[in-house]
């Protein structure tokens, strides 16, 4: 090899060294939204979702997960908000802030149907 071949090859690998690695592009939605979390996301874009409620048939269970994975594939959205469906009763002790205090908390129970779209989703 000749001596300038050898120092143009060993400058190159030198200050190839000394740059940072080039990160590979995100592969899915994931890892972009927590790319973009870390401020490594790509110039200029800001991520979007779009929210809304299914209907009686779909608002818990297989069929809420099923309805929200078809929206979230169809419209390209970057994250998935699982709609909260159940209501509450009507307190009508709750008249000024202060009554906030009174209110007993919802037992566990009273989220299963939301937790079983939740466990739909993740499964």
């Amino acid at each position: 090899m000749q001596r300038r071949h050898f120092l143009k090859a060993a400058t190159a690998a030198g200050l190839a060294a000394g740059l940072p690695a080039v990160a590979a592009p995100p592969s899915n939605k994931r890892e972009l939204m927590l790319s973009w979390l870390a401020g490594q996301g790509p110039a200029g874009y800001t991520p979007a979702a779009f929210f809304l409620h299914f209907g009686d048939p779909y608002k818990s269970g297989l069929p809420a997960a099923r309805r929200h994975l078809e929206f979230f594939h169809h419209t390209g959205m970057d994250f998935l908000k699982i709609q909260f469906e159940q209501t509450y009763t009507r307190m009508d002790f709750l008249q000024k802030p202060a009554d906030w205090s009174k209110l007993k908390l919802a037992k566990l129970d009273f989220y299963e149907p939301l937790l079983q779209t939740v466990r739909e989703l993740v499964r």
